[in-house]
């Protein structure tokens, strides 16, 4: 920050930025200060003076209106308390014991405290950068502090008032204080203040713009940064770097390679065995080559999860959109996994012996792994815990199960469960996987039955059925977006 303000101060350049939990020296370096609490005003000024109008003119207003309110704000907070007694007595706030002892302590920088405003900026208007620690950091020891000695009261002004604030008005905005304390800043004599410097600014600052550039500055877009340039710097830093780490890398490729040389292991040149006993054989490594990609979709539900914070505060600073990085997401997860899914296709169609298209069989991978992704996305946007979203996840998964065709058949379900079978993107995987297979031969099964016939889904496409599964990712991303768009674009 000390960077950032050089730049104001070399340059003229303004600059508005949110800082979240600030130390004592970083917040002394901001001239003005914006505070916001449930959406509304509840300070405009001099960063210098919030803690004093906070603690001397807008707790004593929201002490009348509300003193239920500023009881429970003070319970288990002395400093408070002191501040309190100390304005009720007409000592102002921090003018006791504790804002003394603030004054020797700037004393001993060689400035007395009415020399350094918000930032550091010296009191006559100049806007250099400080040269020395802001005043409310003790340079040594006060005599005071000798072991043994009477201590004064701990005031809030004794501590970095940066911490005082976000204490203050984060207890405020838990126990629904919000309002009052934004209708206290409104009847506050400081606003008038402000405004009145505001409008003093504006006036001298002026100037008629081209009809071009109002249009511009009036957008009502939720960022400026072109979506291609946020996506690109995304991949370029974030992606890359996620390729070269093995902790990204080994549940998204290290899944796929192990089940795949399990899988041809075990049913090595199995499809090769035209009999009526190994039609089942097949149809099981065609049902397992469903469920992986779907199983595996756990290892995605932390990659959304853990960065809702981040993705939260990036939108609200207007970096990119929903859409942009939604799309980045996808492509972080996509392009290793398409390359990883293609090398465990090939394995496995190879290995075991499938028949039919190579392409298909891919496909259809790759198709129940991206629906996989997206209800991983979905469901970490959802969820309210890690916890919830990684048992919900497995359990939405066990349930599609047994409505994809091979635990029991289409035939045999249950009538009233019958359209939930529809809703199951392993069904249309499965059924994609059985027609790719059999569908040359449609040898005889059971009597005159083939086996298509026997599960029910004799005469489809292969590749209709991928389509289907793509119709699903196509609603999982709207419903992703959505709740993203919803739940987490709003600080």
């Amino acid at each position: 920050m000390a960077v950032v303000r050089r730049l104001a101060a070399d340059d003229g350049t303004t600059i508005i930025s949110t800082i979240h939990s600030p130390t004592a020296y970083a917040f002394s370096l901001f001239h003005d200060l914006l505070l916001l609490l449930g959406g509304r005003t509840v300070y405009y000024g001099r960063a210098s003076r919030a803690a004093e109008v906070a603690l001397g003119q807008l707790l004593p207003a929201v002490r009348a209106a509300r003193p239920d309110l500023v009881a429970a704000l003070t319970d288990g907070n002395p400093a408070l308390e002191t501040e309190l007694r100390s304005s009720a007595a007409g000592a102002g706030p921090g003018r006791g014991a504790g804002a003394g002892r603030q004054q020797q302590q700037q004393q001993q920088h060689g400035a007395p405290a009415a020399d350094i405003e918000a930032g550091g900026a010296p009191s006559d208007g100049s806007s250099g950068p400080p040269d020395r620690p802001p005043a409310h950091l003790p340079a040594a020891p006060s005599p005071d502090l000798v072991l043994g000695a009477p201590q004064p009261p701990v005031t809030m002004h004794s501590v970095n008032p940066a911490e005082m604030l976000l204490d203050l008005f984060t207890s405020a905005d838990r126990k629904g204080g919000a309002d009052a304390f934004a209708d206290a800043w409104a009847a506050c004599a400081e606003r008038a203040a402000g405004d009145a410097r505001v409008a003093r600014v504006e006036a001298a600052s002026r100037v008629d713009l081209p009809d071009s550039v109002v249009r511009e500055l009036a957008t009502r877009r939720e960022t400026v940064t072109p979506a291609w340039w946020a996506l690109l710097t995304m991949v370029r830093f974030r992606t890359r770097k996620n390729y070269a780490d093995a902790e990204f890398l080994g549940p998204r490729v290290g899944d796929k390679m192990i089940l795949s040389a399990v899988i041809v292991t075990l049913y090595l040149g199995v499809g090769r065995i035209w009999r009526t006993d190994n039609y089942i054989n097949m149809a099981a490594v065609l049902f397992m080559f469903v469920v992986m990609p779907a199983f595996s979709a756990a290892a995605y539900v932390p990659a959304l999860f853990l960065e809702r914070g981040l993705f939260q505060r990036e939108r609200a600073d207007g970096l990119y959109g929903v859409s942009t990085y939604l799309a980045y997401k996808m492509l972080d997860e996509l392009v290793i996994g398409a390359v990883g899914s293609f090398v465990a296709c090939a394995a496995v169609f190879y290995g075991v012996g499938i028949s039919g298209s190579l392409l298909l069989f891919w496909l259809t991978y790759f198709s129940i792994m991206t629906v996989g992704v997206l209800l991983a996305f979905c469901i970490a946007s959802l969820a309210p815990t890690m916890d919830v979203a990684n048992a919900a996840l497995p359990g939405l998964v066990s349930v599609f199960l047994f409505f994809a065709g091979f635990l029991i058949r289409f035939e045999d379900i249950p009538r009233w469960w019958v359209w939930f079978s529809y809703c199951d993107p392993l069904r249309y995987a499965f059924t994609a996987n059985l027609v790719n297979h059999f569908g040359e031969r449609n040898p005889r099964f059971l009597g005159a039955q083939t086996v298509l016939g026997y599960f029910g889904v004799e005469g489809q496409s292969g590749w209709a059925n991928v389509g289907i599964i793509w119709l699903f990712s196509a609603g999982l991303t709207g419903v992703t977006w959505c709740v993203l768009h919803r739940n987490f674009v709003k600080r």
